[in-house]
């Protein structure tokens, strides 16, 4: 999962389509969060995501010291708006691959689990969700600029496979067989 995290003065998102009948959606003071949902993704890499958001320290205090506040401790909204674009790949030519992309009736539950558990954690008042599946128009004005990119740590990476050759030296004065010269696999 991967987040980009701006602290913002106000955002605001709208459907672009002219006919569409959606509000805005908008907050002052607080963070646009743009999340990104990869395939592999599960309830651990949404639980860390969540906490780790909502841990930031990215606000000043009263007292003008910098770094010092929480979203929750500033009293701040947030805006979190899916966005798969984020786990692009961008290697190999020029258009972008989105293969390592959780498929949208997979990753709209998982969304709204991240937007649920902000709430849960923080207040469900505070927070605002973009439109799913749905091309917007996004504004904002930063307060910064400040912008933290999150990728969840991988709770089951693949196993790593080693081969190991191990050759056998034969005694002093015994002759090399050819079978047992030849690398055995450990």
């Amino acid at each position: 999962m991967r987040a980009v995290v701006q602290r913002v003065f106000h955002a605001s998102i709208r459907p672009r389509a002219a006919d569409s009948v959606d509000e805005p959606r908008s907050i002052s003071a607080g963070l646009l969060i743009f999340l990104g949902i990869h395939r592999t993704d599960q309830s651990a890499d949404l639980e860390w995501m969540v906490k780790k958001i909502l841990g930031l320290r990215l606000f000043d205090a009263e007292d003008g010291s910098e770094w010092k506040l929480t979203v929750k401790e500033a009293g701040a909204e947030i805006l979190c708006i899916s966005q798969y674009t984020l786990l692009a790949i961008t290697s190999k030519g020029s258009k972008p691959d989105f293969h390592e992309c959780m498929p949208g009736a997979e990753s709209e539950p998982m969304y709204e689990k991240v937007l649920t558990q902000l709430g849960k954690l923080y207040a469900p008042d505070k927070i605002q969700k973009g439109f799913f599946g749905v091309t917007t128009r996004i504004s904002c004005e930063m307060n910064g600029p400040v912008t933290i990119t999150l990728d969840s740590p991988k709770k089951n990476p693949a196993p790593v496979t080693t081969k190991v050759a191990v050759v056998e030296k034969p005694a002093t004065g015994d002759a090399v067989s050819s079978s047992s010269s030849s690398p055995k696999e450990v």
